[in-house]
């Protein structure tokens, strides 16, 4: 697990958390029904949504806020067939977020729209990212980023 860190002014002049000089959108994860009964034993965690994946809010020695990358496991797909024929797919991604003095919170996370997010106002899709911009693979399928084209283009 990584751990970036973001002083206050940081976020609220650049919108979000500062990750690898690039600033990144981010917005607190709405409560559901789910959260409130996984996290009601210890008192709940303080989650933000940002470069496609999830964060932990916490408070360092110096009082300023310090976001901790939870880990994701893996991603997984479900299919859901309606009655009039369609076929709806949503994608979940696997988190854990360790707990002092409880079990560790083990949760499927979705990663597209649900329900409650209309009545939050959490646009889900801009801030959870089925490849989070953190992960390896992110860095392998979008490296032409950070490094020169190969290609024709680039002579």
């Amino acid at each position: 697990m990584r751990s970036h860190r973001t002083t206050p002014q940081t976020r609220r002049r650049h919108g979000g958390i500062l990750l690898n000089g690039y600033g990144h959108a981010t917005q607190p994860l709405p409560w559901s029904q789910r959260r409130i009964s996984r996290e009601g034993a210890c008192g709940g965690h303080s989650l933000w949504a940002a470069a496609g994946t999830l964060f932990e809010q916490a408070l360092n020695s110096h009082s300023e806020p310090e976001y901790r990358e939870l880990a994701r496991h893996q991603t997984k797909r479900d299919t859901t067939r309606r009655k009039n024929g369609t076929i709806r797919y949503q994608f979940y991604g696997r988190y854990t977020l360790p707990c002092p003095g409880n079990a560790d919170h083990d949760w499927w996370e979705p990663l597209t729209t649900v329900t409650t997010d209309t009545q939050a106002k959490f646009n889900r899709a801009e801030y959870l990212r089925i490849t989070p911009t953190t992960s390896q693979a992110h860095q392998r399928l979008y490296g032409m980023l950070k490094r020169p084209r190969f290609d024709a283009a680039s002579f």
